[in-house]
């Protein structure tokens, strides 16, 4: 964009608001906002869009928000992330949504490959965990969140076995189970895995037989925070330590 640009006038103000209006997007990146300029004939630079409040920085002058437009946390992590970068909205705020827990969340946890630490991007307190491509998996394309099957492993990684059993109870009139025990035996953290194969095993919803299907190379127990003192299922390798 040109440095010798000419002043906003209400009118072009104006003509530059109806766009915003007509294309629905809150936030721009960069690239998308000189091409929206550009589009309108009209020669400006950023700084002086800034100048104008007609938007404002919210990420390392790499995101730009309409300062109209109501915030949305999905709106800005699609610009913050191309198209094939993988990321989710996991932790409190996931697990609430899905109805596993009645803590809202403070901030927002964002899985994806690349990011890691806490950023504040405009009105958000976002926390980035940076997490192996086979994590992606069961996340709806609309909301980039987990869906309620693969929601539940996290919740069994993050809060261990006692709290995953009772939230597992409280939603087995919505939860898919053969969905369940296919994320399961996906999820990278074999132990997590399967305790929650076990849950679904005791209880007859799945195949008899569907622990063939993996490799066990370690006892591990039953509950994470337990001692290691109980009967040794053989079958799943776990030690029952209720």
């Amino acid at each position: 964009m040109k440095n010798n640009t000419i002043s906003l006038t209400k009118d072009l103000q104006k003509k530059i608001r109806d766009y915003f209006d007509y294309e629905g997007k809150i936030y721009y990146s960069k690239q998308e906002l000189i091409a929206a300029v550009a589009h309108l004939n009209i020669s400006v630079s950023i700084r002086n869009l800034l100048r104008t409040r007609l938007i404002r920085s919210t990420y390392k002058d790499r995101i730009y928000q309409v300062l109209e437009g109501k915030s949305s946390i999905t709106g800005l992590l699609t610009v913050l992330f191309d198209s094939k970068e993988l990321f989710y909205l996991g932790g409190i705020y996931a697990f609430n949504t899905q109805g596993l827990i009645n803590q809202l969340p403070v901030s927002y946890q964002v899985i994806n490959t690349k990011i890691t630490g806490q950023k504040k991007l405009g009105v958000f307190n976002v926390i980035f965990q940076r997490k192996s491509p086979k994590f992606f998996y069961g996340i709806n394309s609309r909301t980039y969140l987990p869906e309620l099957e693969r929601t539940l492993l996290d919740y069994c990684y993050t809060f261990g076995y006692k709290r995953f059993k009772s939230a597992f109870d409280s939603q087995k009139g919505t939860v898919d189970f053969q969905k369940l025990a296919d994320y399961a035996m996906k999820y990278p953290i074999q132990s997590i895995g399967r305790r929650v194969l076990y849950t679904l095993d005791e209880e007859g919803l799945v195949a008899n037989n569907i622990q063939e299907k993996m490799t066990f190379k370690s006892l591990i127990t039953l509950y994470n925070d337990r001692p290691r003192r109980g009967k040794i299922d053989r079958k799943w390798n776990l030690i029952i330590n209720k």
